[in-house]
């Protein structure tokens, strides 16, 4: 048997088997874990190691466990972190969806940590809001 890794593909990483005869735990390579991306092939043990899968930093999010990523012409692109559209959030590292911007927090930006919080005369009714609202005085009604 061979000491050296086999070719393991975009977005994978290669595992030892704990015990080459058992059927159970048969080693080889395995797709990063989800919120983790690498977007390269890799032919050693070194080379493949789950430190080489990157994490998505906080902001940002891996989209669907990417099982066919990268490489020319692949449909879904690069395996690579995507950065959270605004209005939405990502407040810790490795996460694979992002979430909305709570009522009374906006976010204009993408590949935010956090929403910020709508200051004095803003608003945000809703969730997942890019902007804050001014609170306009109409007919001696304010929205706030």
């Amino acid at each position: 048997m061979s000491r050296c890794a086999p070719t393991c593909s975009y977005n994978q990483y290669f595992v030892r088997a704990a015990d080459p005869a058992s059927p159970e735990e048969p080693g080889g390579c395995q797709y990063c874990p989800e919120g983790q991306v690498r977007d390269s092939k890799c032919s050693s043990v070194a080379g493949c190691a789950l430190q080489t899968c990157a994490t998505c930093p906080a902001g940002q999010y891996t989209p669907h466990l990417y099982d066919n990523c990268g490489g020319s012409g692949n449909v879904f692109g690069p395996c690579e972190c995507t950065s959270c559209p605004a209005g939405r959030y990502s407040p810790s590292s490795a996460l694979t969806s992002c979430t909305q911007c709570e009522i009374g927090r906006a976010n204009p930006h993408e590949g935010q940590a956090t929403c910020n919080e709508c200051g004095a005369d803003y608003y945000a009714a809703g969730v997942g809001q890019v902007n804050c609202d001014t609170c306009d005085d109409l007919n001696g009604l304010s929205k706030c």
